[in-house]
């Protein structure tokens, strides 16, 4: 448990690699008494601890994640809960990470690596992960979406609490719809071919674009016949143009939404939305430094973003249920780690209060001294 504690204590400070745990968690006994530890383990400790992680302790992770997330998510404040299903690479250099593959990465072709694939909440508060693979990244883009889906839905407690299912063009062919119809809550995905795009565009008249802004333009086309789909679904077709407006790029989108529930635009806006998971993943990577993956074993590494996922909720929850006291909701995952963690501050107990004090100077403390104000009582 101790351990578990450090690799989560080292998440959120911003650690890059588990060295730093030596001058990052190892020097502040008073945050490791919090935890009821005398001292944070060393490097050397953590580094073996993780390495021992195997296929069980994934399971339990696993668990551990879900309890957290039927206990304190924010998805329990709402009836129906959005999702958001996305991959992304994480590369390595060398052949020595064990599972690792060819796969596809943007702008890196031949390269070797993983594939991460989540699904996180759509929440006014803050985006939550619900479910989380980890696969070689010859693993097709799509290949863990239904997974997702259904472990999302088992976190939810039923598949009835999933509102609106947001995806992108990987999960955008024709089966991939008809199985998306036949499942049975509402989405929007991103057609797989810009090729169908363009068809779909030689049959739109120049009266039936509707603008959305200078350089976008939208077409409602109702329910379409599709490849490989025995049944029509309807499109939203959507044109971009370049700045000098000499070229003309075109998509479509995929809804079993009706007119009256969204029209084109909403349809578009919502879609466009999903640009919130792309930031998350992004944030992650450099946020909790999850591309340096800590090991070359496979079920480590797969151990390891397991706690990066808790870490994530974690600060979600320590974002809105703390800081929003103090309007410091809008902070972003870099800024807690690199920013907010790193602030130097004096602690000191009182009658079994902890207390402290930030530095005058730095822009926080104003706020911070707001949510200090009442000392923490010791855990």
């Amino acid at each position: 448990m101790q351990k578990l504690q450090t690799l989560i204590c080292s998440l959120a400070v911003g650690c890059e690699w588990t060295k730093d745990i030596n001058h990052k968690l190892r020097p502040y006994p008073v945050a490791a008494a919090l935890l009821g530890m005398p001292r944070f383990p060393d490097q050397s400790c953590i580094n073996r601890f993780l390495h021992q992680l195997g296929v069980p302790q994934c399971r339990q992770l696993e668990c551990i994640s879900e309890q957290l997330l039927q206990r304190f998510g924010l998805w329990r404040q709402t009836e129906k809960v959005d999702l958001d299903i996305d991959s992304s690479g994480l590369m390595v250099y060398g052949r020595k990470y064990e599972g690792s593959q060819k796969g596809y990465f943007p702008r890196q072709r031949g390269r070797r690596g993983y594939r991460l694939t989540i699904a996180t909440t759509r929440h006014s508060a803050g985006s939550e992960i619900l479910s989380l693979f980890f696969d070689p990244a010859n693993v097709a883009a799509n290949g863990r979406f239904w997974d997702c889906l259904y472990q999302a839905a088992e976190v939810l407690g039923s598949l009835d609490r999933v509102g609106l299912i947001i995806a992108d063009a990987a999960s955008g062919s024709g089966p991939d719809v008809e199985h998306l119809i036949e499942f049975g809550p509402s989405f929007i995905v991103k057609g797989i071919s810009d090729k169908t795009a363009l068809k779909f565009a030689q049959q739109v008249e120049p009266t039936q674009w509707q603008p959305v802004d200078l350089f976008t333009r939208i077409c409602e086309l109702g329910p379409q016949r599709i490849s490989k789909c025995q049944y029509p679904v309807r499109v939203v077709l959507v044109e971009l143009m370049t700045q000098r407006q000499d070229r003309r790029f075109y998509s479509h989108l995929y809804t079993n939404q009706s007119t009256q529930q969204a029209d084109a635009e909403a349809v578009f806006h919502r879609y466009n939305q999903r640009q919130s998971i792309e930031a998350l993943i992004k944030s992650a990577k450099y946020g909790l430094s999850i591309k340096h993956l800590r090991t070359r074993s496979f079920a480590p590494i797969e151990n390891f973003l397991r706690l990066a996922g808790i870490t994530f909720n974690l600060l979600a929850w320590f974002r809105h249920y703390l800081l929003a006291q103090v309007d410091l909701q809008d902070l972003g995952l870099c800024e807690l780690t690199q920013t907010l963690m790193d602030i130097p501050a004096k602690c000191s107990f009182h009658d079994d209060q902890l207390e402290l004090l930030f530095p005058a100077q730095h822009p926080l403390t104003p706020a911070l001294s707001r949510l200090s104000s009442a000392a923490i009582p010791m855990i």
